[in-house]
């Protein structure tokens, strides 16, 4: 460990550590929402007519919301199985760097402390869910109203929420 040259309790005990996390997006089917080829074995895909449409990638504002594909070009197959293959969209990627500050030092000599300041999603990057994958949604279909880390039934501190800042004092003894 580097020795600074100053008082020994503020120069020395800092440790630094960093977490980067970096995910391509997950495959996903485009789903009919029901049982369009009458075999009783849940919902199908849906049939393409033409190249996938993507939507406007980035947030509107006020709408809350980005429409990652729209349904042009594909329909729900009346009693048939659909064309479209399993797994041939991806959804978006995210990213996500935690960094964190920690100072040891002595109280006593049997008592430590550290002071920690966490940072979690440094760059505060906006990690996005699936988009809806249904085409019996509707208009709903192919947008993506969330995060990854609400998707995922863990909102708060995790990937896909916003900057957050903790700090702590942790007594060793």
């Amino acid at each position: 460990m580097p020795k600074f040259a100053g008082p020994h309790w503020l120069s020395n005990g800092w440790q630094l550590n960093s977490l980067l996390t970096f995910h391509s997006g997950q495959p996903y089917s485009i789903l009919t929402g029901i049982d369009s080829s009458g075999t009783g074995e849940g919902e199908d895909r849906g049939d393409q007519t033409g190249p996938i449409v993507k939507g406007n990638r980035s947030l509107a504002k006020g709408t809350g919301y980005e429409q990652y594909f729209t349904n042009a070009n594909l329909v729900t197959p009346t009693n048939a199985f659909g064309t479209i293959r399993r797994n041939s969209l991806v959804a978006p990627g995210y990213s996500d760097v935690d960094f964190s500050v920690f100072k040891n030092g002595h109280i006593t000599e049997r008592v430590q402390a550290q002071f920690r300041v966490e940072m979690f999603n440094l760059f505060n990057h906006t990690n996005l869910a699936p988009p809806d994958q249904s085409l019996g949604d509707g208009s709903a279909f192919g947008s993506i109203t969330t995060t990854i880390g609400n998707y995922n039934g863990a909102p708060g501190i995790g990937p896909g929420e916003p900057f957050n800042t903790q700090i702590a004092l942790k007594i060793i003894f």
